[in-house]
């Protein structure tokens, strides 16, 4: 069994969450900005399209995560 806790705290949750956002926005930037290094939809057709569908479940996982901060802020706040 491990020893990390499964309550943890509203503000650690919050935490985590802004993290996991911050990284998944890098993400999606990254992906737009990769005609600056030459890669193009013309040079590499399939890899586009892969990154493409990648970058569109990206922001539909952040759109996910702010919900789900937004709840638990919602909840945090109601317990001070």
């Amino acid at each position: 069994m491990s020893d990390i806790p499964h309550d943890l705290p509203y503000d650690s949750r919050l935490a985590r969450m802004r993290k996991r956002l911050q990284g998944l926005q890098r993400v999606a930037a990254a992906i737009n900005d990769l005609y600056i290094y030459g890669v193009y939809p013309s040079n590499y057709p399939n890899l586009t399209t892969v990154l493409e569908q990648a970058k569109d479940h990206t922001k539909n996982i952040i759109k996910e995560t702010k919900k789900k901060s937004h709840c638990s802020m919602i909840q945090w706040t109601s317990t001070i």
